[in-house]
This record gives C-alpha cells, sequence and structure tokens, in this order.
C-alpha cells in the first residue's frame, strides 16, 4: 500500500502538470467552478465542523480530481483534520492530505471514469486554540475572527486537462469575545458538596471562558489550579480547606484579573442519606470530536477502594447492543468490553500493565497506571479510537456500583461527536455551549444550527431536554427561523403553546422549564445561526439529563434527526 507520501509524488505531480498545461488551454467551460468553505462559530478553545463544498454552474464540466489548500494561523488552530464528503465518497474518490505548520494541503483522486458533482467534498473539524490575549487596563484584548483560506485550487478533467476554479476560505468567530473582557464563568463544581473532615480531594470545576493560566480560588484564596480546557478547571483542595462545615465560594480567576461571579460548594457535617450510594461525577473531556483519552470519575463516601464495579456505555442511546461498553472490576484490576451482540464479555485485561482491547465500535487502550484514587474519587485513564462504522453523535453514560452492591444506575455524563459518516442532509445540529454542567438556576445556553445553503435556507430548530428522546413532561422547544418565532412544547407533550417572537425580549414557560431570551438572542453569520436562550429548570425536573437537537431546512427536505449535543445533571 502505498504511503500518503508517495501518493503526493504521483498524484499531486499530475496534478500540477495538467494546471500548467491548463495555463495554455483555450478551452471554454462557461462560469467558472467554485471551492467555498463555510464559516463557524466556537468557544476559545472549543470545537467546529466546516464544510468545503464544490459549486459547478450549469453547463460545466465535471471534474475528476481537485486540488487545494487550507491556509490558516497555527496559533489560532490547534488542529484541523479532513475528512471526505458526500460528494467525494459517492463517486468512490479518494481524499488524502498532508499537513505543516499553518497549511494543510489535500488531494482529491480516483478512477478518471468518475467525476465529481456539485455538493460537500470535504467536513472540515476544526479546534480552536486558546485565544492569544494581551492585558490591557486589566482586561483582556483577545482576537475575535480565526480566518482559514483556500488558495491553490485545481481541478482536472477526467482527460486530464484543466479547468478553471476559484475558491474562497471561511472563518471561526470565538463566541461570547466580542467585547474585550474575557471573564470566565462557573456553570457547576463536581463533586457539588464536600464532607467535613474529608481528605483532600480534586474540584473540577465546569463553565466556559478560562483560559491557560486560569487560577481557582477558594473564598477569594488561590488553590493549586489544573488547566484542562476553555471550559474545565481543576483545583487541588487540601483537607484543612473542608475541616469545619460551613460552605466555600469558588470562583476562577483568568490572568490579567477578570474574575467569574461566585459558586458555593457546600460543606456539610455528615453525608446526606440519598447520597450513601457511589456515583459516577464527571467525563474529561464532556464533548468533542474523534479519537480521545478520556478521564472517567467516580464517587463512593466509604473512600474509592469500596467501589467494586463501574461502568462506561458510549452509544446514541442507553442501549449495550453495538456499543463501546466497558467494565472496570477495582478488586480485579480488570477491564472488560462487552462484544457486539451486547451480552458477553471479551476476556478481561489486568491494568498494571499497559495494553489494548477491542470490539466492532472501538478500541481501548491504557498505560500501566490507568487507575488512580484520591480520597472519594477514583479516575480511570483510557485512549479511546472509534471505528468508522460507529459514526455520529454519541452518549456517555456511566455508573457505579459499591462492595455491598449498591448501584447508583446509569448518568448521562458527556456527548462525543465520532466522524466517519457521509453528508446525507446540508443541515446540522452543530453544537452547544455548556455542553456539560449542573444547576436549576438560569444559564445561558447557545444552540448553533448551519446549514451550507446558508442561514436563509435553515427551517426549524429543535432542542429537547429529557432524560431520554422523550417529548412528554419535557423542556421540548421549536424555533422558526423564518418567523423568528419560539414554540414551548406542553407537559403532554402533543401541543405548542402560544409562539413567542424572538425579535424583543421575552420568555416562555411549562412545568419541566422557563425560558428566557433578549433582543440579541439570534445570531445569523453565514451558514450559520446561533440561538441565545437562558433556561431555568423547575425543582419537579431534576435529575440526569440530555440535550437532544434537530434540524431541517424551509423546504421539510433535509432533516439532521434528533442528534444528542449536551447533558446536564438538574440538582
Amino acid at each position: 500500500m502505498k504511503t500518503s507520501d508517495q501518493i503526493w509524488r504521483d498524484r499531486g505531480a499530475w496534478l500540477f502538470a495538467t494546471a500548467l498545461v491548463f495555463a495554455h488551454s483555450t478551452q471554454s467551460f462557461g462560469q467558472t467552478a467554485s471551492l467555498s468553505l463555510s464559516s463557524g462559530i466556537a468557544q476559545a478553545g472549543g470545537s467546529a465542523n466546516l464544510s468545503l463544498s464544490l459549486l459547478l454552474p450549469s453547463g460545466n464540466q465535471q471534474p475528476a480530481g481537485l486540488q487545494w489548500t487550507f491556509s490558516y494561523s497555527a496559533t489560532d488552530l490547534a488542529s484541523l483534520d479532513v475528512q471526505a464528503g458526500e460528494a467525494l465518497t459517492s463517486q468512490g474518490k479518494s481524499l488524502v492530505c498532508n499537513s505543516s505548520t499553518g497549511s494543510t494541503i489535500c488531494l482529491a483522486y480516483g478512477l478518471n471514469s468518475t467525476t465529481i458533482s456539485s455538493g460537500a467534498i470535504a467536513v472540515v473539524s476544526i479546534r480552536l486554540a486558546d485565544p492569544q490575549a494581551s492585558v490591557i487596563n486589566g482586561q483582556q484584548a483577545i482576537k475575535l475572527v480565526c480566518p482559514i483560506s483556500v488558495p491553490d485550487a485545481i481541478a482536472v478533467l477526467a482527460d486530464g486537462s484543466g479547468m478553471p476554479i476559484s475558491s474562497t476560505g471561511g472563518s471561526v468567530l470565538i463566541q461570547g469575545m466580542e467585547q474585550t473582557s474575557s471573564s470566565p464563568s462557573i456553570t457547576s463544581l463536581a463533586p457539588s458538596y464536600a464532607i467535613q473532615k474529608a481528605p483532600s480531594f480534586t474540584l473540577i470545576v465546569y463553565g466556559s471562558g478560562f483560559v491557560n493560566g486560569a487560577q481557582v480560588n477558594w473564598n477569594g484564596s488561590p488553590r493549586t489550579t489544573t488547566y484542562r480546557n476553555a471550559d474545565q478547571v481543576t483545583a487541588s483542595i487540601p483537607a484543612i480547606d473542608v475541616a469545619v462545615a460551613g460552605a466555600a465560594q469558588i470562583t476562577v480567576s483568568n490572568p490579567g484579573g477578570a474574575t467569574s461571579s461566585a459558586l458555593t460548594l457546600p460543606i456539610m457535617s455528615s453525608e446526606p442519606v440519598q447520597s450513601l450510594s457511589p456515583l459516577p461525577v464527571s467525563v474529561n473531556p464532556p464533548a468533542g470530536s474523534g479519537d480521545a483519552t478520556f478521564v472517567f470519575a467516580f464517587r463512593d463516601v466509604r473512600g474509592w477502594q469500596d467501589l467494586e464495579v463501574v461502568n462506561i456505555l458510549i452509544n446514541d442511546s442507553l442501549d449495550a447492543r453495538k456499543a463501546c461498553y466497558l467494565a472496570y472490576s477495582r478488586p480485579l484490576n480488570a477491564l472488560y468490553l462487552v462484544r457486539d451482540d451486547g451480552w458477553t464479555i471479551r476476556p478481561g485485561a489486568f491494568l498494571n500493565v499497559s495494553g489494548s482491547t477491542s470490539n466492532g465500535q472501538c478500541s481501548v487502550a491504557w498505560d500501566n497506571s490507568p487507575v488512580s484514587g484520591d480520597g472519594y474519587n477514583m479516575f480511570l485513564t483510557l485512549s479511546i479510537g472509534f471505528k468508522n462504522a460507529f459514526a455520529g453523535n454519541k452518549i456517555i453514560y456511566m455508573a457505579a456500583q459499591d462492595a455491598v452492591r449498591t448501584n447508583s444506575g446509569w448518568r448521562p455524563l458527556g456527548v462525543w461527536q465520532i466522524p466517519g459518516a457521509p453528508a446525507s442532509t446540508t443541515t446540522t445540529a452543530v453544537e452547544m455551549n455548556p455542553s456539560r454542567g449542573s444547576g436549576m438556576s438560569q444559564t445561558v445556553f447557545t444552540f448553533r444550527f448551519s446549514d451550507v445553503l446558508g442561514h436563509s435556507d435553515l427551517g426549524v430548530g429543535n432542542i429537547l431536554v429529557n432524560s431520554s428522546l422523550d417529548g412528554r413532561h419535557a423542556c421540548y422547544l421549536a424555533f422558526d427561523n423564518k418567523s423568528n418565532t419560539l414554540y414551548l412544547v406542553n407537559d403532554a407533550g402533543d401541543g405548542l403553546l402560544q409562539g413567542r417572537d424572538l425579535g424583543t425580549g421575552g420568555s416562555i414557560g411549562n412545568a419541566q422549564c422557563t425560558v428566557a431570551w433578549d433582543t440579541g438572542a439570534i445570531v445569523a453569520r453565514g451558514n450559520d445561526v446561533a440561538l441565545s436562550l437562558a433556561i431555568s429548570f423547575s425543582p419537579q425536573f431534576t435529575g440526569s439529563r440530555i440535550f437532544y437537537m434537530a434540524v431541517r431546512d424551509r423546504n421539510e427536505a433535509n432533516n439532521t434527526g434528533w442528534q444528542p449535543t449536551g447533558t446536564w445533571s438538574i440538582e
């Protein structure tokens, strides 16, 4: 099998040669074909999916091969990954890309007997670096837009001759950074309370706007902090901090002085009765895409050594069949992976040495010390690679059982996008932010929808919050892009409450949630619409909830279907 470098030498040289032929060609092709990269919106340090589309005006011939370059600032983007789009895969074309600092060059090639038609030729997954910031009067001035250009496009016909093609780039807007101050925000803490006279522990702080060098403060005093990403930092809390019952005020400060509002961490004199069972606490990262190294955290108030078995299940619903389903036995220090049938298990692997195991959905690897304990908390670190056949948006469920067989039950604690599925619609339910947190009080969520034909082609976007995909007794919203109207489904799940105009501030509610917005709730740019809603949840809606999103175009010809995009603990 040829390496990518060999492919470049063979096919890349051919494309450049045909470009020289084209320079002296007098053929007429009508209007010029074009490559166009969509724009996106992402949090600093977050991710976005863009689409590179080929447009062939009526009467143009179709190319058999394409070459283009993505050019960008390496300080803006932490990574750029390119997957073949439907316009290539449907014609049996291959895509190979080579990256260097600030540049990724891609080549689409295959049998000359097949040609490439208009449509999405590539899906571009980018992850933003943390914004480069300078401190001005105690505030941070942050670059707002990360441009990605697409220079040097080349198109070749089946007979080897060139054809004219233009290209336009896109950009990624750093959401929430329109103002010069970079103020971090805390959405939740894990654990959500501490116990008096407990040993030292690690506090996980979820939120947004964190930058490298951020500091967690305990009642205004800094604690040893580890920066994870723009949405998460952790702090080491010594036992002396919880020696007395009461409460601690937790804040996060970014370099330069911007500090978040405080979130209260109760320090209880004893463990609440309902919390005596073991608990799955978190997965880090809680959202993202592709292969990754995950840290799964579990908690037992009798000490982490009291945990007997912990479970991790990754699938589009709580179904063990054709899932990435893991069980770790702490007494045996052994990891088990469930087979594709959902009920038999592969032989266990002892975690005192590095190793790996796999099934039809995932490959799981670890080093020689993937398990660690910290007072009540146990951490399991696993590197998971996903198979192409498992592509799609997935939910990360976790559960824990202690030595006396008390079981937490399943809790959804993360969502994950696995690339590889060909684009089947022009519309995309892209992401929500924050995608993980807890609490009932009002939180501003931003939901992003996209359409390769432009934001005006978007029809209705849906958001459903519940423990499963059920519209009854849910926080179930419908956003009509054409009329700028927001609807909330009634408690029975069988009708809409009176719609409200999003052009002016307002609110709407049912027994599960109250949703409010201001006059700037909608931001439409390029292919994207971002909808910002302040949602608070009712006390009777407590529990672990999943956010699902879906969107269809205005002609209802393209519908994404429901996609899990976030999880929230309402407590």
